[in-house]
């Protein structure tokens, strides 16, 4: 979903320079606040997915935010930092569940309420190697994957294709979905 805001108002030069500035391509950044919180989600995400990696020239936010009717992204920034983390290697995703910080979800690789209901035990499920600590937007747009139905599934979402199958099976297209949301190398 796109929201767009026209570029209107006092502001509007001022955020298209910070657009070009900080590398957003078609991200809409409202002169102003959002009308609702659910909006200022949505535009955050859309601005995390335009933003370059973290490290490449021009990728910073500070311009964006030194706009003063962007402070309201203030809230959203540490989930916007942590969707531009380059994919790592899954130990180094492991380890990470011990250090939370703002920004990012323990996610389980074998989803939880999928594998409950296909009798896998709640000590598996919440075993330590089934468990990573991941961007907090990457793990709504997992979640989100895994309900969408594709040809690739036979017409089924991830976790309906998945229904009734073995542990590794799920822990292969969980791990599958973590490579694909660049989140694991």
């Amino acid at each position: 979903m796109s929201i767009a805001y026209p570029a209107t108002g006092i502001l509007a030069p001022a955020r298209h320079r910070a657009r070009a500035a900080t590398g957003l391509r078609g991200a809409a950044v409202p002169v102003g606040p959002p009308p609702s919180p659910l909006e200022c989600g949505l535009i955050a995400r859309q601005i995390a997915r335009t933003m370059p990696p973290a490290g490449w020239p021009g990728s910073g936010l500070d311009l964006l935010l030194a706009i003063a009717d962007a402070a309201w992204l203030r809230r959203e920034l540490a989930s916007i930092e942590a969707y531009r983390d380059p994919p790592r290697p899954l130990d180094e995703l492991q380890l990470a569940v011990d250090d939370p910080r703002p920004g990012y979800h323990i996610h389980h690789i074998v989803e939880r309420t999928p594998a409950a209901r296909d009798g896998f035990s709640r000590s598996l499920i919440h075993r330590r190697d089934n468990l990573v600590r991941i961007p907090a937007y990457r793990h709504e747009e997992i979640t989100a994957w895994f309900a969408t139905v594709s040809p690739l599934h036979g017409y089924l979402s991830p976790r309906d294709y998945l229904r009734g199958r073995t542990w590794e099976e799920h822990r292969t297209m969980g791990l599958a979905a973590l490579r694909a949301h660049l989140i694991l190398t």
